[in-house]
């Protein structure tokens, strides 16, 4: 158990980096940032004016002269194996960014390592930790809408990515991208038990080579449907978040979140086993319904640094545990498998 500060390293001072993981170790009073590694001479100058920590232009140096407890790796993806590796290691903590490495491979060998030195390591998975997806959890633990069938999960946009994450040597494109958010947030709702995996994925617009456009499908044991959208070449923007129940749904969108269930159905109507109805009328469900309209409480936000200072100090268990996040990852390489875009 760690009394004292927890001593904090971030490798990569990009956007995520820079933009998130510095301020958020900076604002925590559990934390002390006192190492980066970054290869631009320029953002480790900032660094160590914002900061006052030690910055180095590899992160081999930065594990070996600095002392520290747990290092974010915020680089692109295809550094996230080798650099997991080296930390965990010399027995360092780990936050990494999504997506956890290349492929399942990978992320198991990492999963492996970490419980062998016996460390440490979640997925920053910030849409798993949103407000409103919390507080749908908490809709959907209550039993309101009752057993889930069919969830739909979807991202449009028209952004014609010219990044590192739109180049597939980096480990870029939507799948990846945005695909481990959508991914992780749907195996929350329909559970982990996939035995039907469907992905179509392509380029329209990005101005790399990877994909922009991804259709997934998965299918559980239980016959629970799961989907996901993500189309980076639309101007309207259509849904967000659907989830169906056998006694209502939830919709989300632009802050909301709409619940429409009952809590009682006519009994009465029965198995009709003739083609003969003398009424002619179709059947029809009479059904009245509860519709509740609630804002997003912010106050439900997890937030994934107080949640891993909690973790190294024996205080409560990972929200985002590595064994959920290899399922991620599997799912991925199933999906890549099944697309003739990365099978050419």
């Amino acid at each position: 158990m760690m009394q004292n500060k927890i001593r904090t390293g971030i490798i990569g001072l990009g956007r995520i980096g820079w933009n998130y993981h510095a301020k958020e170790i900076n604002r925590h009073s559990e934390y002390d940032l006192i190492a980066v590694s970054d290869k631009d001479k320029n953002k480790l100058a900032e660094a160590r004016k914002k900061y006052n920590c030690s910055c180095f232009d590899n992160h081999h140096q930065m594990i070996k002269e600095s002392n520290l407890d747990v290092v974010v790796i915020a680089s692109p993806t295809h550094m996230h194996f080798q650099m997991a590796m080296n930390l965990l290691e010399a027995g360092i903590h780990v936050i990494v960014e999504k997506p956890m490495a290349m492929n399942y491979q990978e992320a198991f060998k990492i999963f492996e390592l970490a419980e062998n030195n016996n460390c440490l390591i979640t997925v920053f998975q910030p849409r798993r930790l949103a407000a409103y997806f919390q507080q749908i959890l908490t809709i959907i633990e209550k039993n309101v809408i009752g057993n889930i069938f069919w969830v739909h999960l979807a991202h449009f946009d028209y952004c014609r990515r010219n990044d590192w994450q739109s180049l597939s040597k980096y480990g870029g494109g939507m799948l990846r991208n945005y695909g481990s958010h959508f991914i992780d947030q749907l195996l929350q709702l329909i559970g982990y038990d996939i035995i039907n995996t469907y992905c179509y994925a392509n380029k329209y617009i990005s101005l790399g080579d990877a994909d922009d456009i991804v259709k997934i499908v998965l299918q559980t044991e239980t016959n629970k449907l799961g989907e996901i959208t993500i189309n980076q070449a639309s101007l309207i923007k259509p849904y967000e978040l659907y989830i169906w129940g056998n006694k209502g749904s939830i919709k989300y969108s632009n802050g909301q979140i709409t619940i429409e269930y009952f809590d009682t159905i006519d009994a009465e109507i029965v198995l009709e086993d003739t083609l003969n109805r003398n009424d002619r009328i179709y059947p029809k469900d009479n059904i009245k319904s509860n519709l509740e309209i609630v804002n997003v409480d912010s106050k439900q936000e997890k937030n994934v640094y107080t949640n891993f200072a909690d973790a190294i100090n024996q205080k409560d268990k990972l929200i985002v545990p590595v064994k959920q996040t290899l399922e991620v990852v599997k799912t991925i390489d199933n999906c890549i498998e099944k697309s003739s875009f990365y099978n050419v």
